[in-house]
């Protein structure tokens, strides 16, 4: 019997029309519960009890018969899916833009979909007994409880692995969840961070060549050091060089008489103490299992032991066991995954390569180990070695792996990421690496990939990669981020590369508290990329005034972008908005309350702090040279047609005693113009006379200048704000259609509003 003959239940699934008194199909409907039964019909009254079921039908219809050309929609109802693979979806799962496959709960019920084992309500144990008593603090044992993991592989529970700048990202081990809520892996100290001593051996230092691999040795001031001596899998998170370069290294050795702590390999910069973020915890140490909200894995003896974060008798416990990506949608087109939660994954959320027009709405995608959404492929190095320079991969998929060296060194990679895709209204947080990753396009012929990430609120998504891995990366050409709230990260907001990409309407706040030279917004070291759009933004709370943080940043001769229409409110020490020697570079119309710097900072780098570096930029193996004139040709179509400005970046214009000069070293055609700051020292700052910028209708005010209500952060202005009178041309910023706004995925409940309280509709 064949497997539409098989199931007759399509028929009864049918939605049907009238017209003209025939009855014409609508559209068929699959449902799954978890207390169904895959050899049931996959009605509403007798469902499947898996996903991957449903989706198979979904295929048969797709392939043949009245079925193939009709919306076709899987029904979830209300419960736990819990997977032991990835849910695939690819090529033969779509749909057409008349006839969609779609994925979502049934009516208002909840549906998560989860790679993670969930324990029996009454599985956890007291350690008291168990005769692991001896591993804790005598005080602490009373509060401990554990769970075995005889019935979990190993290869479900992973191992911590090497994780920070300028390494591949790795999934996470398996990770405890209490309640839905990611719990801390014991470390210590409970609260802040420990402050690097003295650097007695600096390691290797891979950045600047030296593939020795030499782990350094620092001083260490606090004495709980020595109760970790000897154990295994030790392993200190922090900055051990610079405020940028997050690390995880593992402890080699403790010597209590030198009173240092030897790694096993080296940080990329080498160990360097003495600045205010030179910091660390250490992590996966089961004495230090002492606080609320722990826990530790001891794979050994295949037992996990936790410190219930409060006294409740009945809290769901779960771990996180599935390193590959919970959802993978490759090839799919037409494809929407609707109002699901996803999480309980050591690897990516949802994972979408390859397509077109698949849209991620209106879901919850939190406590994954690395990304929660991810376009595209990631990299997988094939050769060990620290920097860019020495790094040799491959793509991969379902992986991040060593993706941002691979895009460092191959800047215009097709990721196939497809195109037209749509992220939108989805909560994304409690993040391992990051929270969206955006892509599509073709950079070499600038072909547009049209996605969008729209009115998602991201935040807590860094706890274990950091720099790099942002609330919202970007690369690609041409795709839309708007209305987005994003927060709660000591590092980035959004991440870009690319082109023409267009950032509007977001709410950016609660970022880069405890790191340095690092910004809310940040796009650097391509003059390529180009015809960026930064507009109608909220930037809040960024930074704070002993780090180096600017809020806007254009690093490294980064050029052709638009500041227009936003404002920002305390924002950054070093220059709300930042440029490393940029041209072209449209700043109008904006509003600066407060910040900790100024307003407009210009650095003409390779004429002050990194003119010996001009070679490394410039030079015949430099990195503007491959970027510009071998990986692409600027002065060729479709560039030179795009972008004629960008032409001449790489031509020769004299000398100095330090060496050649090229045209793109001088930064150029800037423009300052209709911006106002209030309760600022300064607006613009400059550190060499050759800086090109044109200034005009710029104001520098203190007090009230006719804000609606400044007390209450209501930076919109009156009518009758003097502001109109002192800049001819000021145009209202749309402060009302700023941040998350409610729609059909998005309700009442979910919206947290515009960043003044304001109730709306649509944006």
């Amino acid at each position: 019997m064949t497997f539409i003959g098989r199931f007759l239940w399509v028929v009864v699934a049918l939605i049907f029309s009238a017209f003209s008194g025939v009855g014409v199909i609508r559209a068929a409907e699959i449902f799954v519960s978890p207390s169904g039964d895959d050899s049931a019909a996959g009605t509403l009254q007798a469902p499947f009890q898996t996903i991957t079921k449903a989706r198979n039908a979904v295929r048969e219809l797709r392939q043949g018969g009245n079925l193939a050309d009709h919306p076709i929609t899987i029904y979830l109802r209300g419960g736990v899916y819990a997977l032991q693979d990835s849910l695939q979806f690819t090529g033969d799962d779509s749909g057409t833009a008349e006839s969609p496959t779609l994925i979502r709960p049934y009516r208002n019920e909840t549906a998560r979909v989860i790679g993670g084992h969930l324990f029996e309500p009454n599985a956890a144990q007291l350690v008291t007994g168990s005769g692991f008593e001896e591993f804790f603090q005598p005080d602490q044992v009373k509060h401990i409880r554990m769970l075995s993991l005889a019935a979990q592989s190993s290869n479900e529970l992973g191992r911590i692995g090497r994780l920070g700048h300028s390494r591949p990202v790795v999934p996470a081990p398996a990770e405890f969840f209490f309640d839905g809520v990611v719990q801390q892996i014991a470390k210590y100290p409970n609260e802040g961070m420990l402050v690097m001593g003295k650097i007695l051996d600096e390691g290797s230092r891979p950045r600047w060549g030296d593939r020795e691999g030499r782990g350094g040795t620092m001083a260490y001031f606090d004495d709980r050091h020595e109760d970790w001596i000897g154990l295994r899998d030790v392993w200190f998170q922090g900055l051990f060089a610079y405020g940028f370069a997050d690390d995880m290294l593992l402890v080699e050795e403790i010597d209590p008489v030198a009173r240092s702590v030897r790694f096993s390999e080296p940080h990329l910069y080498g160990l360097s103490s003495g600045k205010n973020y030179n910091q660390y915890v250490a992590l996966n140490i089961r004495r230090e299992l002492d606080a609320p909200g722990e826990y530790y894995v001891d794979l050994e003896n295949r037992v996990l032991f936790f410190y219930p974060p409060d006294d409740r008798d009945v809290a769901e416990l779960a771990i996180s066991t599935l390193e590959d990506p919970i959802i993978s949608i490759r090839g799919a087109s037409h494809l929407k995954v609707q109002e699901l939660i996803v999480e309980y994954g050591r690897g990516i959320g949802i994972h979408v390569e390859g397509g077109s027009h698949v849209t991620i709405a209106g879901c919850t995608v939190r406590n994954v180990g690395t990304s929660g959404i991810f376009l595209g492929q990631g990299a997988r190095q094939i050769q060990f070695g620290m920097t860019p320079e020495s790094y040799q991969g491959e793509p991969v998929s379902g992986r991040l792996g060593s993706l941002q060296k691979h895009l460092y060194l191959n800047p215009i990679w097709n990721r196939n990421a497809g195109h037209n895709h749509r992220i939108i209204s989805n909560d994304v947080y409690h993040c391992g690496v990051g929270g969206i990753y955006l892509s599509g396009g073709d950079k070499s012929s600038l072909t547009p990939g049209n996605a969008e990430a729209v009115n998602n609120r991201v935040f807590d998504y860094n706890r274990r990669a950091k720099f790099l891995w942002s609330g919202i990366n970007v690369d690609g050409v041409g795709h839309r981020i708007a209305h987005n709230e994003i927060s709660g990260s000591d590092y980035q907001g959004i991440y870009v590369r690319g082109n023409e990409h267009v950032f509007e309407y977001n709410f950016l706040h609660d970022l880069g508290k405890n790191s340095d030279d690092t910004s809310p917004w940040y796009l650097g070291r391509d003059p390529s990329d180009r015809g960026t759009v930064i507009r109608y933004n909220y930037f809040k709370d960024i930074g704070r005034e002993d780090r180096m943080t600017m809020g806007v940043y254009f690093d490294d001769a980064t050029c052709d972008a638009i500041v227009h229409g936003n404002i920002f409110y305390k924002v950054a020490s070093y220059g709300t908005i930042y440029s490393n020697a940029g041209s072209d570079l449209e700043v109008t119309n904006n509003i600066f309350v407060e910040g900790m710097g100024p307003a407009f900072h210009i650095k003409s780098m390779w004429f002050t702090w990194s003119m010996g570096n001009r070679d490394y930029y410039f030079g015949e193996k430099g990195v503007y040279r491959y970027r510009l004139n071998q990986n692409l040709d600027v002065t060729q179509t479709p560039y030179s047609e795009r972008y004629p400005l960008l032409t001449d970046f790489m031509q020769p214009a004299g000398e100095d005693e330090f060496g050649p000069l090229y045209a793109g070293m001088i930064p150029r055609r800037n423009v300052f113009s209709r911006n106002f700051t209030v309760d600022y020292d300064e607006i613009l700052r400059l550190d060499h006379s050759n800086i090109e910028i044109e200034m005009h209708h710029n104001h520098r005010l203190f007090g009230d200048v006719g804000f609606r209500n400044f007390e209450e952060q209501d930076l919109r202005l009156n009518d009758s704000s003097m502001i109109y009178e002192l800049i001819p041309g000021f145009e209202e910023i749309p402060f009302d259609k700023i941040g998350l706004f409610r729609d059909e995925y998005r309700t009442r409940n979910q919206y947290n509003g515009s960043p003044w309280g304001d109730s709306k509709l649509t944006p």
